[in-house]
């Protein structure tokens, strides 16, 4: 089964630390895009003599030792093409589609209720005032 996963390795980044990743990554998975540039990125040139790393899908796996950068890749590569840990059970079936039934013709368009009309509101006298100043306790 051919996955969308894209690795890119880089050349420098090979022959420093990462030859023995490729050679076995390549072995055990032959249908996957692997591609090996010159440079992987501008921005990459220090990570390049520091740890083994590989670009795969825009991001970047970097690791302490190849065996770990080889671990994480697998692992990823197990994710992406292997078994499922549970077997799910088959999803059931369908409900029969019931014809739509004729729904009611709606009814004129209903004009909200207008609030009552109370008393006017109170004249600015007859409203209370706050006092000036807050009474302490």
């Amino acid at each position: 089964m051919a996955s969308s996963v894209k690795m890119v390795f880089c050349q420098k980044n090979l022959e420093k630390f990462s030859q023995r990743v490729y050679d076995a990554y390549t072995s055990k998975y032959p249908d996957e895009k692997v591609e090996i540039k010159d440079c992987a990125g501008k921005d990459l040139c220090s990570l390049c003599f520091d740890v083994p790393f590989v670009i795969r899908n825009g991001a970047i796996v970097h690791a302490r030792d190849e065996r770990d950068l080889y671990f994480k890749l697998t692992s990823g590569a197990e994710f992406l093409t292997g078994v499922q840990l549970v077997d799910l059970p088959p999803a059931p079936p369908a409900p029969p589609k019931e014809p739509a039934a004729a729904k009611p013709a709606p009814a004129a368009a209903a004009k909200p209720a207008e609030a009552p009309k109370s008393a006017e509101a109170p004249k600015s006298a007859e409203a209370p005032k706050a006092d000036a100043e807050p009474k302490l306790d």
